[in-house]
């Protein structure tokens, strides 16, 4: 195209001397503008000639200026440059006006009308006209070929746009859109770009936007969004982030950017919904309900909750996959192994049997092909042998990077459903499903044995079953410690003690038990372990499941539950003997009790533990029962008197332990701490705990290590007043077991396969007290007369032990302190046997056996440190397992309850398989998007007044500690109720018990 602009500018001066010589001025002018407008003509018919005539238009040349000859020699042909926009030629002239309308300019002395061979210098930035006066036009022409077409531009607008594309300048658009005809124009082509780039987007290809895919990386979503419409980003990022720059699109604005695009393309398509299926999973886990869900959809933000309920069975895929690549995958690999050893075990015996009995050359065994294992030509020796190297070097590889091992939990989930209108038809569902949850071990070691159990069941000491003394001396550590914090707690010259305490106690797996824990769901069965069937299925789905298995022979795998799971699994076990197989028997799994699960007969209430370890469970319901009495309210320092005192209403005793267990043990720690204050109070004559007594050294002449030695030292004395350290039943109860042992001992190498076989007189008995009668009346023998020695208890001192163990165990557990759960549960199991109950008694010796004896030391190992698990990983942020499947039950009943009526089996189901993907869906859009967590931890609270009323409760006459409580007159230490006789045979009968169902 071809512009070609012509402009002209006149001025008119008028000069007034006098009369006269202003009428000649007027008659001369008028006949100058005349000549002018008629040359201006001339020249306009000679440039249209030019133009038709040539080609391109070259700028004019005065007639003075001569012409360059060529040379002879031919030149390549120039091109000719376009006419520029500061044209020497004359474009246009004004219309004769009248005087009154012109400018007047006195100054200028040049002439009017510049000469034709002179080039302009004006610029229309630097041309002036009056408000009123047309000065210029812009002609325009275009060229199509061999044609062309030429318009005069007379609009100010047109005129400013065609400036600035002659300038270069991107401004033109800017004055385009100052018209209303042009603006139009301008919007009705972007909409058409922007149309274009949103069906490119909305194709059914496979893009970041699919509502199967998952919210990982905004950047790359960004970018991809760039890639596809990047008129469209940026008319957003215009409007959403206030025209920021690409460098300033960071952070939080990438997110705005992606989520209003997903919002305004989900109107367009539905299946462009990631965001919106984000949204609407996120929701439902949180609580909301259909109707806000729904509400949320019409607005454009969610999908709906049936597309909800289909998207989470895609979910529900994800989850099987997550399963397969963790629990399926390690039932597989140990499948592999176990084949292999049998291979190799089976041709090395073969071999060996063929070597005892043949002489000569050996022709080796064939070996039958296995599952797992590459088929090769077993016909010749070499072959075999090298099959047999191949898996040695198979099993040495996956021993080098094994798959994680596994243990399942399980608990059961019950749904009650009370119709609101209740008729004959219409009654009460009650609905009984259990959960499966896989976790992964965090603590193991390959190199422990695993071919036979630690000790024999049956021939072990009892003693081990009970606190040994260094055993002791290491609880009594503990304590110390505990008390030493209580002190730096709330004794106000103490305060500066606290930093210098550690903040919990160490143990050697510390670094593996504050690494967060793997759990998956794995699935819900609609099976009731009341029922007996139920539980068989149960059990027979656990071992499809996880248990590796090859011809019957099974590899066991941990199940943890409540003392009710593990009896009704036990009971599936028995009643199963009758089959062939190990695998048929359910024998792969072995029983640890993870949480309590009981039954007071005289209120024929179930109690069922919700959150917390069963064994400090056990403890805090021991303590109520002996030390929480109504006719105590009277007696000074009594726990229901101090529960009075401090207001506890929350505290009701024995009977509601199970159902508010944390009030109950946070009143049972601050009477216990009180205590402590009070002994640490009259040790040093203090009124207050603000006192500064006079007995303190100069605390600015110690050191750290000094101060913390001192502190510890006033922890020992205090423990010390209160009766903490008298172990003197346990020492006693050691010593009887241990001499009961021996007797024992000494009848078993006289024991046959049909009873006793007296060594002396070759007399024979079938039953042991019969045999016992005879050594005794014939031979003269002595046996252990177990007794206990009598002497006064002290009821501040049971109840501050009992009160002190059950802090550790806490302790125990918040670190995932294996060996010290061990260690207290022989506590533990000797406090239940003396209060009566026998089902916690029971399987607290079952969990002391399993890790003392009957497994291998490597299961054993495992069993004892794998007893908790990390949800938000760090030090002391360990729970119970029982804990864990209880939360993931609470997440199940939460989101069923939002579906009304309308829930069943089907549906929790979904929930199940889906609710952990979600959540980490949650997590992973949390750690993107860098959102502020919540706080998971309780506030702390002050308990310095509480403390402080109980001490100065439990203080009488000045500064003695109350030791008697008069409604406790009779009162006896609970391990002074325990037999030892008694209970050495009952340990005898649970060996026996424990032998056979290892058979």
């Amino acid at each position: 195209m071809l512009f070609c602009i012509g402009r002209y500018v006149s001025r008119y001066t008028w000069e007034v001397n006098g009369g006269k010589r202003l009428v000649r001025i007027d008659d001369d002018i008028k006949t100058r503008l005349t000549k002018l407008y008629e040359k201006r003509n001339e020249l306009f018919s000679e440039i249209k000639e030019t133009v038709i005539s040539k080609a391109h238009l070259r700028t004019p040349v005065s007639n003075k200026r001569e012409r360059q000859k060529n040379t002879p020699t031919p030149r390549k042909p120039k091109i000719r440059r376009l006419l520029p926009f500061n044209s020497p030629e004359v474009r246009a002239a004004p219309i004769d006006k009248p005087p009154a309308e012109r400018s007047m300019l006195p100054q200028e002395k040049e002439p009017w009308i510049k000469r034709l061979d002179q080039s302009s210098t004006n610029d229309a930035s630097t041309q002036t006209k009056t408000y009123h006066e047309k000065d210029f036009d812009v002609k325009i022409m275009a060229k199509y070929g061999s044609s062309h077409r030429s318009s005069i531009i007379s609009d100010p607008t047109q005129q400013a746009i065609c400036k600035a594309m002659l300038n270069g300048r991107t401004s033109f658009v800017h004055h385009m859109m100052k018209s209303d005809q042009y603006k139009q124009a301008v919007l009705q082509e972007v909409c058409k770009h922007i149309h274009k780039e949103i069906c490119e987007i909305c194709r059914k290809e496979e893009n970041q936007l699919h509502y199967h895919t998952e919210i990982a990386d905004w950047e790359s979503l960004l970018h991809y969004l760039k890639g596809k419409a990047p008129v469209t980003v940026r008319l957003l990022q215009s409007v959403l982030l206030k025209g920021a720059s690409e460098q300033e699109v960071k952070g939080h604005k990438v997110i705005s950017l992606c989520t209003g695009f997903s919002v305004f393309l989900y109107s367009r398509n539905h299946t462009l919904s990631r965001l919106q299926y984000t949204i609407g999973l996120l929701l439902d886990q949180c609580g909301a309900t259909k109707e806000a869900i729904s509400i949320l959809h019409d607005l454009g933000f969610s999908v709906s909750p049936s597309a909800l309920h289909r998207k989470k069975r895609d979910i529900v895929l994800k989850q099987e996959e997550r399963i397969d690549n963790t629990v399926a995958r390690y039932v597989s690999e140990r499948r592999d192994i176990m084949t292999c050893e049998k291979i190799i075990k089976d041709y090395e015996d073969t071999t060996y049997q063929l070597t005892e009995k043949v002489e000569g050359p050996i022709q080796s065994p064939r070996i039958p092909s296995e599952q797992g294992v590459q088929h090769r030509d077993t016909n010749s020796s070499g072959n075999q042998e090298n099959l047999v190297a191949y898996l040695k070097k198979k099993m040495l590889r996956r021993k080098d990077n094994p798959c994680i091992p596994i243990e399942i939990l399980g608990d059961n989930v019950d749904i009650l459903i009370t119709p609101a209108n209740m008729t004959s038809d219409r009654q009460r569902k009650s609905w009984h499903w259990f959960l499966l949850l896989a976790t992964q071990k965090r603590i193991i070691d390959q190199e422990l044995p695993t071919n036979k159990p630690v000790a024999d069941i049956e021939t072990i000491s009892s003693c081990v079953f009970f606190p040994s003394k260094v055993e002791i001396l290491d609880f009594q550590r503990n304590i110390q410690f505990h008390v030493a914090r209580i002190l730096s707690n709330f004794i106000g010259e103490l305060k500066s003690f606290e930093k210098l305490l550690p903040n919990y106690i160490p143990h050697p797996q510390i670094e593996k038990t504050s690494q967060k824990s793997v759990f998956i769901n794995c699935d819900l069965i609609d099976e009731s372990e009341n029922s007996s069937d139920g539980m068989i299925r149960i059990m027979q789905r656990v071992h499809s499941l996880a248990v590796p298995f090859i011809d019957g022979t099974v590899e066991k795998v941990v199940l943890g539950g409540d003392v009710l799971t593990n009896k009704r699994a036990m009971s599936a076990q028995q009643a199963m003997r009758n089959n062939e197989s190990s695998y048929e028997k359910l024998l792969g799994v072995i029983h640890r009790p993870e949480g309590l699960h009981r039954q007071m007969n005289f209120l024929m209430v179930s109690w069922v533990v919700v959150g917390y370890l069963f064994f400090g469970l056990l403890i805090s319901w021991s303590i109520y029962q002996e030390f929480y009495k109504e006719e105590s309210s009277s007696d000074g320092g009594s726990l229901y008197q101090l529960r009075n005192l401090i207001n506890r209403r929350n505290v009701s005793g024995a009977e509601q332990v199970t159902k508010d267990f944390r009030s109950h043990m946070n009143f049972v720690v601050d009477a216990m701490s009180g205590y402590v204050v009070a002994a640490f109070m009259s040790l040093h004559s203090m009124n207050d705990m603000d006192d500064k007594p006079g007995s303190f050294p100069l605390f600015s002449l110690m050191n750290e290590n000094q101060k913390t030695d001192w502190l510890y030292d006033q922890a020992d004395l205090v423990m010390d007043v209160l009766g903490v350290k008298d172990t003197a039943y346990i020492d006693e109860l050691n010593e009887n077991i241990k001499q009961l042992d021996i007797d024992c001992n000494k009848l078993c190498e006289m024991k046959s396969a049909t009873g006793f076989q007296c060594a002396l007189c070759d007399t024979h008995y079938v039953t042991e007290g019969h045999f016992r009668n005879h050594l005794k009346k014939k031979h003269q023998w002595q046996f252990h007369e177990s007794t206990l020695t009598k002497r006064s208890d002290s009821v501040v001192s049971s109840f501050i032990r009992m009160a002190l163990l059950l802090v550790d165990t806490c302790d125990a557990y918040r670190m995932g302190d294996g060996e010290r759960c061990l260690r207290n549960a022989k506590f533990e199991w000797m406090y239940a046997g003396a209060l009566g109950h026998t089902k916690y008694k029971l399987w607290l010796w079952r969990y002391i056996a399993y890790i003392v004896a009957i497994l291998s030391p490597k299961e054993s190992f495992e069993y004892k440190w794998n007893i908790c698990q990390n949800l938000m990983g760090g030090v002391d942020q360990n729970i119970p397992n029982d804990n864990c499947v209880e939360l993931q039950i609470k997440k199940i009943k939460s989101q069923l309850n939002t579906q009304g009526s309308n829930k069943s089996f089907n549906s929790a189901k979904v929930v199940t398989m889906s609710t952990q993907v979600i959540d980490n869906m949650k997590q992973k859009l949390m750690q993107v998007n860098n959102t502020v967590r919540a706080g998971r931890k309780r506030p702390q609270v002050d308990k310095s007044v509480d403390i402080g009323r109980i001490a100065e409760c439990v203080l009488k006459n000045g500064h003695g500690v109350v030791k008697d409580w008069p409604s406790f007159s009779k009162f006896k230490d609970p391990l002074s109720k325990l037999d030892p006789k008694s209970l050495h045979q009952w340990m005898g009968t649970q060996k026996k018990i424990a032998s056979k169902s290892l058979q």
